[in-house]
Parts: structure tokens; C-alpha cells; sequence
């Protein structure tokens, strides 16, 4: 196994967002992200996409990474969609980890991506 550097991170501050979708909002941690660690979409070889919510809140119940990616150009690299509840993040970042660790990859993304909030409570607590 080789050395694991994270070299960019980006949240956004917690919110309800209601202007805002989950495509957005991931776009905007990714921008974030791609800015701080001083690299462009196009050196990413891997994405971990987290995601347990949306299947519910809009019916993308399928390729969630890739749905919410798409708009901002990330559609021909690797993207595996983690559902693991409240450690679906830890989750993406420890196999993002992995595929540097074995030099399967060079630079990898973990990004986990959730709105839990709805004017319809009955959405949200469905």
C-alpha cells in the first residue's frame, strides 16, 4: 500500500436549501473541492457518490452519482453510488482511500450529496 493524501476538501454550510437540488448542490462541493485542491474535473479518474435520500424525496432511485454529475461534465469516469444511512460518506471516503492505497487510481473523489428537506413534511418523513 502507498501513502493517502486528501488534497482538497469543500462543505457547504447546513442548510435547507429549498432553491436548490441535489445536482446543485453536489456540483457546488465539487467546484469546492476541484478549487482547493488546486486541480481540474478532468484529472478525477474515481468517484464515490453518497447519497441515501434522494430515492425518496424525487424518485432517482438509480445512477444517482451519475445524475447529479452530469450537468457539470463528470460522465465518463468510474462512479460507484454508496447508500450506507449515516455512514454512507465515511464509507465513500474509506474506498476512494482504497484505490489510491493499491494504485489503482491517482486521484479519486468521495462526495456524499443529501437534502432532507421539504415544505411537504409528509415527503420528508416518508
Amino acid at each position: 500500500m502507498r501513502d493517502v493524501f486528501i488534497i482538497g476538501v469543500d462543505t457547504i454550510k447546513f442548510g435547507k436549501y429549498l432553491d436548490k437540488s441535489i445536482k446543485d448542490l453536489a456540483c457546488q462541493t465539487v467546484t469546492g473541492c476541484l478549487k482547493d485542491a488546486n486541480i481540474t474535473k478532468k484529472e478525477i479518474q474515481s468517484i464515490w457518490f453518497s447519497n441515501s435520500n434522494w430515492c425518496n424525496m424525487s424518485g432517482q432511485t438509480g445512477i444517482r452519482g451519475q445524475v447529479a454529475l452530469r450537468p457539470m461534465g463528470i460522465d465518463v469516469i468510474p462512479m460507484t453510488n454508496v447508500e450506507n444511512a449515516c455512514a454512507g460518506a465515511s464509507t465513500a471516503l474509506h474506498h476512494a482511500w482504497l484505490e489510491v492505497a493499491s494504485g489503482e487510481y491517482d486521484i479519486t473523489m468521495a462526495l456524499g450529496a443529501e437534502k432532507l428537506y421539504d415544505l411537504n413534511s409528509s415527503t420528508v418523513f416518508a
